[in-house]
């Protein structure tokens, strides 16, 4: 027979059941939300810095874009004052380019300004741009007169200007204790010469341009005084006989050169890109027109010569249109 232990028998006493609670899971109530917070708060700190950053590109960007516009028109202005009789003087050149320079700029808003401020005598800067032989480069001679060059500075850095060139202000950024940005950006624009020929609109005339390329062997030979003299030509009466004029010749169709490439060697197709055999025979003949030169954009056909750069003091410059 079993017997039942009386201390299993005996009935459960009625009362409260005291349950043990570990307290390191209280010290984690509100833990989520604290970080949820803190989360929040680089988030914000982040997108805030973003939304500035962007703000900073933006007005550079502005600014690079009227400095650029500011050079271009400030440059053209500068060729009056070039060559052997100067339309205008060296001060009147800097103030007509210093004045066309800020009109343009002040037509391209940057940030929170509708208008890009320039100052003529901080903000713009003349100069000579020259080809140096030895480098193989321009260079410029800022101050040194006759201009053919112009540099322009767009900036917002001038703290309590009552211009249009004072800091940029942030954002959100002063919260952080920054509460503006100094921007500047620059553009440099010059008068490059340069051989080139022009045919007024409407004009019948032609330019004696003729459509073939000699090797730079040949040239150079020809430039030295190197070559054949064998035939006379007679401008008057456009004969062509034998004997020497003093004018040297060159053979455009060698026979036998194998340095040079095969075909009928250096052929220019100037004008129309369906140039044909009757295109170039007019130009042989009686050289380029109006019409071949609308393919290069407009009236003039102009090619950078820089080892040829003539002294700027008689030089007359052409702006192509």
């Amino acid at each position: 027979m079993w017997s039942v232990p009386k201390s299993l028998s005996r009935p459960p006493r009625h009362g409260r059941i005291r349950i043990a609670c570990n307290p390191t899971e209280r010290d984690r109530r509100g833990s989520i939300l604290v970080l949820a917070a803190a989360i929040l708060v680089v988030i914000f700190a982040m997108v805030a810095f973003s939304v500035d950053m962007s703000y900073i590109a933006l007005t550079k960007t502005q600014l690079q874009i009227a400095a650029d516009g500011a050079a271009l028109a400030g440059c053209l202005e500068l060729r009056d004052g070039l060559g052997p009789q100067p339309i205008n003087t060296t001060m009147e050149t800097m103030s007509i380019s210093g004045a066309a320079a800020t009109a343009v700029a002040g037509a391209n808003r940057n940030g929170d300004l509708t208008a890009t401020y320039l100052s003529v005598q901080r903000d713009l800067q003349f100069g000579q741009a020259v080809w140096d032989e030895n480098s193989q480069r321009w260079t410029t001679n800022w101050g040194a007169a006759p201009y053919n060059c112009v540099r322009v500075i767009a900036c917002r850095n001038s703290d309590e200007s009552p211009n249009g060139d004072r800091p940029l202000e942030m954002m959100f950024a002063p919260v952080m204790g920054i509460d503006t940005a100094s921007l500047s950006t620059s553009a440099t624009a010059a008068l490059l010469p340069g051989v080139g020929f022009k045919i007024s609109s409407g004009s019948a005339g032609t330019i004696d341009v003729l459509p073939i390329a000699l090797d730079v062997g040949t040239w150079e030979a020809l430039i030295n005084g190197t070559g054949s003299d064998d035939y006379s030509y007679n401008p008057s009466t456009g004969a062509v006989t034998s004997g020497g004029d003093g004018i040297l010749e060159v053979d455009l169709y060698p026979y036998g050169n194998g340095a040079l490439p095969p075909g009928n060697r250096g052929t220019v197709d100037l004008g129309s890109p369906n140039n044909s055999t009757n295109d170039l025979k007019r130009q042989i003949l009686y050289g380029l027109n109006a019409y071949d030169l609308s393919f290069f954009g407009g009236e003039s056909f102009v090619v950078d010569c820089p080892a040829r750069m003539p002294n700027l003091a008689t030089y007359s410059p052409t702006v192509s249109t």
